[in-house]
Order: C-alpha cells, then sequence, then structure tokens
C-alpha cells in the first residue's frame, strides 16, 4: 500500500468530486490503509452526513482488524449522528464483552432521549429494531437488562377489530404498560359503523347510556355518540364497514382496569372489553 501514498491527493480530489457513496467509501479505505491512517480523509467524515457514511463504510471495508480497531473513538464519535450504520461498526470493534455491552447501552441510551414526538418514526423504529438484532452480540448474561430497556422504548402498537355480524370486538382484553405511547389499529369488517371509547375504570355504564341518550340528538352521529364527559379518556371516530383507524394516546400513569366500549346506541352493552393499565417495571 506505500506504493499508493504518491497518488493520495488525487484519490482525496476523487473522494471529493464523486457523487458515488461507494466509490467516495472506498477511496477513503485506499488512503486510510495506504497511510495507515485517518489522517487525509478525517475532515471528509466530519464535513456532512454524506463524508461521515463514506468514512463509516470505508472503515467497514478494511481488511485489517488491528487498523480498523485504531478508529474505533471517531467511530463512537459519529454515531450519534449516523447511529444506523456506527453502532453495528462499533460492535464489530468491540475487543472485550465489556467494550459491546458498552457500545449497545449507549444506543440504547440515546434512543431513550429521542424526544416523546419523534418515537413514531420509521427511522426510530428502525433503530430499536437495530438494537435488538444487537443483543445477539453481548453476554447472556447482560441480555434481559438490555432487552427490558428496550422493550420500555417506542410506541407500542395493539389492534383490535370488530368482529363481522356479532356485534363485538375480537379481543376481550388489552394490556399496556403505564405512561406508554400506544397507537391502538381499530379495523372494522363489520357493515355497521363501530367506535372504541377508552372511559375511566368504573364508568362504563354511565358513559354508555350517556351514549344512548345521544340517539335522540340531531347531532348525534355527527359527534360519534361520544358524550362530552370527564370519563371518556380517549376515543376513535365512528369507523364505517372496512375502514381502520389509529388512535393515538399515552395510557394512564395509574394502574388499573379501564373499559373499553363501542358507544353507537345500544352497541355498549355487548361490545365491551377491558384495557389492563399495569405498573411500569422497574
Amino acid at each position: 500500500m506505500s506504493d499508493l501514498k504518491p497518488l493520495i491527493p488525487e484519490i482525496t480530489a476523487l473522494i471529493r468530486q464523486d457523487t458515488s457513496q461507494f466509490v467516495r467509501a472506498a477511496g477513503m479505505a485506499v488512503v486510510i490503509m495506504a497511510e495507515q491512517s485517518d489522517q487525509s480523509v478525517w475532515p471528509l467524515a466530519q464535513a456532512d452526513s454524506s463524508g461521515r457514511i463514506s468514512y463509516l463504510t470505508g472503515l467497514s471495508l478494511l481488511p485489517d482488524g488491528v487498523l480498523k480497531a485504531a478508529f474505533r473513538p471517531n467511530v463512537t464519535a459519529l454515531a450519534i449522528r449516523e447511529p444506523a450504520l456506527a453502532y453495528p461498526l462499533l460492535m464489530k470493534l468491540s475487543r472485550t464483552p465489556d467494550e459491546k455491552v458498552q457500545a449497545l447501552t449507549s444506543l440504547i441510551e440515546s434512543l431513550r432521549h429521542t424526544p416523546e414526538g419523534r418515537q413514531n418514526a420509521p427511522a426510530f423504529v428502525q433503530l430499536v429494531g437495530l438494537a435488538k438484532g444487537l443483543l445477539a452480540d453481548v453476554p447472556a448474561k447482560n441480555r434481559p437488562a438490555l432487552l427490558t430497556q428496550l422493550a420500555d422504548l417506542g410506541t407500542l402498537e395493539i389492534r383490535l377489530m370488530a368482529v363481522e355480524a356479532k356485534m363485538a370486538f375480537d379481543k376481550k382484553s388489552l394490556v399496556v404498560p403505564a405512561g406508554k405511547s400506544v397507537v391502538l389499529l381499530f379495523e372494522n369488517p363489520d357493515l355497521m359503523p363501530h367506535n372504541v371509547v377508552i372511559v375511566k375504570p368504573g364508568s362504563a355504564q354511565r358513559v354508555g347510556e350517556a351514549a344512548d341518550a345521544m340517539a335522540r340528538l340531531t347531532d348525534g352521529f355527527e359527534r360519534n355518540f361520544v358524550p362530552d364527559s370527564p370519563d371518556v379518556l380517549f376515543h376513535t371516530p365512528l369507523v364505517n364497514a372496512g375502514q381502520r383507524f389509529r388512535l393515538t394516546f399515552k395510557a394512564p400513569d395509574q394502574p388499573g382496569q379501564y373499559p373499553f366500549l363501542c358507544s353507537f346506541p345500544g352497541h355498549w352493552r355487548v361490545m365491551q372489553g377491558v384495557l389492563t393499565v399495569e405498573k411500569k417495571k422497574p
């Protein structure tokens, strides 16, 4: 590789000019091997996202494991901005079990500090999946604690369906942790419209009877037959046949049994279930 040293300025110029991610990454790998250093390419890695991606990809192409491991601090520095590439590489560069645990813990910590509003984003969901995949690389004794931390991340998606021609939900019981961000995907294959109304413990009959009374209102249908009541915590609109609705909410902080029902007049008497909010595991 020492024969390539005179060509380093030209290769560096190519890296700056070429738009192909692979060509740039391969060029960086060649320069690093020729110099046995990343001195010439590190400034490019800090310039923008394309430079960071090329640098990380270039490091992954290095055949010399010892040389590659020397750049672990730089990979760590880039991990916050390019986690999807940096953390798998960090796991490969980690020489001891403790370093692997440290790398995965760092990824989980960065995910835990992601603003709640961004935890539904596909990129966040993909990173959680990546972290779960990296669990296989850490010692078995560390996996349960790390998996528990991962389970607390992101949004919990649960599914609920109306049963066709049976005036019932397909599930009588749903379980969520207290304070968890939840997406309830409600599907209605039935011919009649249905909704899902989650209410305070012990208030199902009160809310149901108030919904029945709305049948006499001219705008009851427009209001989805959902009573204007403090007992109502979360609700979908009426969902027509063959339609679905995604209801996003944060589970109550107080553990307990929270009834859910369809508030279309008369439906609530048979179309009910219970959302169990469990205490968060320490």
